[in-house]
């Protein structure tokens, strides 16, 4: 903790707040003295296993996750303007040690989420999300400082010293998943996704250039934080460790799928408008008073074609992993972006 933090700030106390997904370390809160008195958070990472131990598919996501998301802090966080996609500003960033210092977020965002989120609440994020998505669009048309996108865990020549953002983003695509696929093919359920899981897989790994984002990866309740406004909130997001390149809408439904009030679900067109309107909007302030349809052809139909392909994807890896959230709600999704490819006459990728 000394060695990380820069002078003029002098350690008074730490708090552990919680260990990090399968004890790979822990996020502490911070408090320094005068003159600088003030919250900081540190996510230190420790991972459970000697540099001897054969790593897995796992192991090696972790570790370079959490590269992905000191890359993020250090060469992406600044890029971001918009004042209603709050992100925490980074204080200093130690590689080797592998710890991030981090602004404590606190006591501006005091609420914490974990899930049925009102409409308010979830505005908020869809709006987070939308200007997220605005500030970093079609990253490999652009000069953003992506760094070398990180493939596959299983295909990382050196995880301990890449430097960028994933290939993909998010933590369940297909290549990643194959324990998960294997549960999904030997069960007699969700069986309708089988012949369409590759089409989902292949349609967004392969999705025009332009119509390409980078997403935040993991979207869920408890990376989410709310200003404490019940009438019109503002969110901020933590945890960047699974910021690649995707389709926006891989993002939306992990969010709408695993956090909102499941009474909102109904409700799906007015939320993606809403959404959509967001990320228009915020990209003629964010592209020099650009207009994204015209400039790039990503249009709300073409948003509607990458939900039914996230929907099938995200179902696929929840079939296989376990289900949790809206899941009921997402089987719906993908049945009925399954059903409607059948009804055109498209063919699946064998």
């Amino acid at each position: 903790m000394l060695s990380i933090l820069p002078p003029p700030y002098t350690l008074a106390s730490s708090t552990q707040l919680c260990s990090l997904w399968s004890n790979y370390g822990s996020i502490s809160r911070l408090q320094t003295s005068p003159p600088h008195k003030t919250s900081l958070i540190l996510k230190s990472i420790l991972p459970p296993f000697s540099e001897d131990s054969d790593p897995d598919e796992s192991h090696l996501r972790k570790l370079i996750s959490y590269r992905v998301e000191r890359y993020f802090y250090t060469n992406l966080s600044p890029l971001i303007t918009l004042p209603s996609t709050k992100v925490a500003t980074a204080i200093a960033v130690d590689d080797p040690a592998g710890q991030l210092l981090l602004e404590d977020l606190s006591p501006s965002y005091p609420i914490s989420c974990y899930g049925s989120l009102s409409l308010q609440e979830t505005n908020a994020v869809l709006t987070w999300l939308a200007g997220f998505h605005a500030t970093f669009w079609a990253p490999e048309l652009s000069p953003l400082p992506i760094g070398t996108p990180v493939p596959p865990p299983l295909s990382a020549t050196s995880p301990n010293t890449t430097s960028g953002i994933w290939q993909r983003g998010g933590y369940w695509y297909l290549p990643t998943r194959s324990a998960e696929l294997s549960t999904l093919l030997s069960s007699s359920e969700e069986t309708y996704l089988i012949k369409w899981l590759k089409h989902a897989d292949n349609s967004l790994a392969s999705t025009n250039k332009q119509w390409k984002t980078i997403i935040h990866g993991d979207v869920k309740g408890a990376n989410i934080f709310l200003s404490s406004s019940s009438s019109n909130p503002n969110a901020a997001l933590y945890d960047f460790q699974y910021l690649g390149l995707a389709p926006p809408t891989v993002d939306l439904i992990y969010f709408l799928g695993t956090t909102v009030h499941r009474s909102l679900l109904p409700s799906l067109p007015s939320l993606l408008q809403f959404y959509y309107s967001s990320l228009k909007d915020f990209y003629f302030q964010t592209h020099d008073g650009k207009n994204l349809e015209e400039e790039t052809g990503y249009s709300y139909e073409i948003l509607l074609q990458q939900w039914d392909l996230a929907a099938v994807d995200w179902m696929r890896f929840m079939a296989g992993w376990g289900v949790w959230g809206n899941w009921r709600w997402v089987r719906e999704q993908a049945q009925a972006a399954v059903k409607k490819w059948e009804d055109e006459g498209r063919v699946p990728i064998e």
